[in-house]
């Protein structure tokens, strides 16, 4: 279980776009002409600090049916913390 909640969930639209986005060409386009706002970002984003945080973390969204998005150094030239759109996948999104 983890302990602090409040100070390591957020979800603020700066916490959000950081992990909803990364530092390929196409996001920093979108971040600077404010199309962002067309992408679908993270619902909420998590900071566990333990690996059994993250084994809570996991069974959790297995009970809630939420979509999980791993979070490595944050770069996502690959588009990997992209979230699908609400019309592929309606399910909550948490990275």
């Amino acid at each position: 279980e983890m302990n602090d909640e409040e100070d390591r969930v957020s979800i603020t639209p700066l916490d959000r776009a950081r992990h909803g986005t990364g530092h390929s060409q196409e996001d920093m386009y979108a971040i600077r002409s404010h199309s962002i706002s067309h992408m679908r970002l993270p619902d909420a984003v998590v900071f566990p600090n333990s690996e059994e945080e993250v084994q809570s973390l996991i069974s959790l969204a297995a009970r809630k049916g939420w979509c999980l998005i791993p979070f490595g150094g944050g770069t996502n030239v690959s588009h990997a913390t992209w979230c699908p759109s609400k019309d592929v996948d309606p399910r909550p999104m948490i990275s």
